[in-house]
C-alpha cells in the first residue's frame, strides 16, 4: 500500500511538472528542484529581469570606486540645451558649478528624454544616435594638469565597463542619481547614489537655436552702420568681435533705424532688413534681404531702448540652397562693441591685457630695438629704463613679414625681453626658457606696427603675445 501511493504522489508530480512544461513560453528555463520541475521563467522577459534588476541601493548618498568609498554633500543640476548636467560633490555646501569645478566632483549629464528612465547601457553602442549621456569623475585634489578623469559616454562605455544602468530622476524638489557599472581590463567597478534636495541653476532664457538644436545664446555686439544698426548674435562665449571667424555659428541681423522699435518683420514682406547666417564649420554663408528670402519665412524684431539695450527676436525657416536650415534666437541685453582693431596691448596667458601707450626705438648696427611702454608719452631710453616689452629686429626683418626665433644667424639677432628675460634663438627650445617665438614689424615714418608672439614660457606655463601700432620715438 505504501509503495502504491508513493508511486501515485510521483505520477503526479510528473504529470504537474509535464503540464508546467508545456504551459511554459517556447524560449524558457526551467527550475529544478529535488528532481522536479519547480517553476518556469520566460526568457527575454523573467529571466533577464532577474539577471539584470537594478541591486538595492544601500543607504546614504555616495561614490564607490571600486573599493573606494566617498559621501556626497552637495549637488547641483544645470540645464542648458535639451540636457541635465547634474554635479556631485564630496564637499558640503557647494552650490555654484564654478564651485564645483574647483573641488571634487562627479559631473553626469543626460539628454531631458533619458529623466526619470532606467538606463541600460547595453542599449548604447559604437553606432548608437539619439539621446546620449555622459559622466566624468573629477578627482582635482590629486590629478595632474595632464591627467584625465574617470569617465564615459554612451558612444565609449564599453572600452572600459562590461555593462550598468544608469537612473536620474530629477523633480521640482528632489534628485535622484542610481549609477552601477561594471568594470573590466582593470578599471573598477562604479557606484553612485544620491537621494535628495540639490541646488537648481536655471537655464538662460536667451537662446541661438540652429536647425532645433538649442544653445544658450552667450554674446551679442552691435555695429552702427549706415543709417540703421547691426547686431551679431553667437552661442560662443566670445568678448572679441574678431573671434566671430572662429565661432561654429553667428547671425548678423541689420536694421535701418526706422525699423528699430521692436515691429515684427516679416521677411517675405516689403520692410527692409539683412540677415546673413554664418555657419564656419561647414564654410556656409547664407544672406537674406527683403525681396531676396528665397524660400525662407518667418521674422525679425529688434528694439534699441533709451538705456542702450536691445531686445532682439529670430524665427526663420527654410534658409539656404535646400531650405532645409532654420535659425531661432532671443537676446534682451547691452551688446559689446563691434570692433575690429586690435589694440595696443600685450598678456600673458590668460591674464588681463595691459594696454601700451608709449614706443621708442633706437636703430644701431643693423638693429632696431624697441621700446614698449604702458606709461603714457614716454619719448627718451632713460624713462623706457622699466619698459614692458623691449624688441630688437634685423634691419632685413622690417618688412610686415612674420619672422620666427628659429632659422639663420639673421633669426638668431630677434629677441624678445620682458620681465628681466631674453628670449631669443639661444635661450629658447625644447629645455629652454622658452618653446619659440616670432615678431612682425613695419616701419613707416614715425609710425610702427609690430607683433610679437613666445610660446610656452617655462617660468609661467603659458604664451606671451602683444600688439602695437602708432607713433614712434626714433632716436
Amino acid at each position: 500500500m505504501t509503495k502504491r501511493l508513493i508511486f501515485l504522489l510521483a505520477l503526479i508530480m510528473t504529470l504537474t511538472a509535464t503540464a508546467l512544461a508545456q504551459n511554459a513560453a517556447k524560449d524558457s528555463v526551467f527550475v529544478i528542484r529535488n528532481g522536479h520541475i519547480a517553476g518556469a521563467y520566460e526568457v527575454g522577459k523573467d529571466v533577464d529581469y532577474i539577471s539584470f534588476k537594478r541591486p538595492s541601493a544601500a543607504k546614504g548618498n555616495y561614490i564607490l570606486n571600486g573599493n573606494t568609498r566617498t559621501e556626497l554633500k552637495s549637488a547641483l543640476v544645470q540645464r542648458k540645451n535639451n540636457t541635465s548636467y547634474v554635479y556631485l560633490s564630496p564637499e558640503e555646501g557647494i552650490n555654484t558649478v564654478d564651485g564645483m569645478l574647483n573641488v571634487d566632483h562627479m559631473t553626469l549629464s543626460v539628454s531631458d528624454d533619458l529623466n526619470g528612465q532606467d538606463i541600460d547601457l547595453k542599449d548604447y553602442g559604437q553606432d548608437y544616435e539619439g539621446d546620449s549621456f555622459f559622466y566624468a569623475y573629477y578627482t582635482t585634489s590629486d590629478m595632474g594638469p595632464d591627467d584625465d578623469p574617470i569617465g564615459a559616454t554612451s558612444y565609449d562605455w564599453y572600452d572600459l565597463y562590461q555593462g550598468g544602468t544608469i537612473l536620474v530622476d530629477k523633480t521640482d524638489s528632489q534628485l535622484t542619481v542610481e549609477l552601477y557599472w561594471t568594470g573590466k581590463n582593470g578599471t573598477a567597478n562604479l557606484e553612485v547614489c544620491y537621494n535628495g534636495t540639490y541646488t537648481d541653476i536655471k537655464e538662460s532664457p536667451y537662446y541661438f537655436t540652429v536647425d532645433g538644436r538649442r544653445s544658450d545664446l552667450k554674446a551679442a555686439f552691435a555695429e552702427k552702420v549706415n543709417d540703421g544698426v547691426a547686431l551679431y548674435l553667437t552661442s560662443a562665449g566670445i568678448t572679441d568681435a574678431k573671434d566671430l571667424e572662429n565661432v561654429y555659428y553667428y547671425a548678423r541681423v541689420f536694421l535701418p533705424e526706422s525699423e528699430l522699435d521692436g515691429q515684427t518683420i516679416d521677411i517675405t514682406g516689403d520692410k527692409e532688413y539683412e540677415l546673413t547666417f554664418v555657419d564656419n564649420a561647414n564654410s556656409t554663408v547664407i544672406t537674406l534681404a527683403n525681396g531676396l528670402a528665397g524660400k525662407a519665412t518667418g521674422s525679425i524684431s529688434v528694439k534699441r531702448n533709451s538705456d542702450g539695450t536691445y531686445e532682439a527676436s529670430i524665427d526663420i525657416e527654410g534658409m539656404g540652397k535646400d531650405a532645409d536650415r532654420s535659425l531661432a534666437a532671443y537676446y534682451v541685453g547691452e551688446p559689446m562693441a563691434y570692433d575690429l582693431s586690435t589694440p595696443n596691448a600685450f598678456h600673458l596667458g590668460e591674464q588681463a591685457d595691459v594696454s601700451l601707450h608709449s614706443a621708442v626705438a633706437q636703430h644701431a648696427d643693423g638693429l632696431y630695438t624697441f621700446y614698449l611702454s604702458a606709461k603714457e608719452n614716454v619719448t627718451t631710453v632713460e624713462g623706457m629704463a622699466d619698459a614692458d616689452i623691449v624688441i630688437t629686429v634685423p634691419d632685413e626683418f622690417m618688412n610686415d613679414m612674420v619672422k620666427g626665433f628659429s632659422g639663420t644667424e639673421t633669426n638668431a639677432k630677434i629677441s624678445i625681453t620682458y620681465n628681466g628675460d631674453t628670449y631669443n634663438q639661444a635661450s629658447c627650445g625644447s629645455k629652454g626658457l622658452a618653446m619659440g617665438g616670432n615678431i612682425k614689424a613695419k616701419l613707416e615714418g614715425d609710425q610702427v606696427t609690430i607683433e610679437f608672439n613666445v610660446y610656452s614660457i617655462a617660468k609661467y606655463k603659458a604664451s606671451l603675445g602683444g600688439y602695437y601700432s602708432g607713433k614712434v620715438t626714433i632716436l
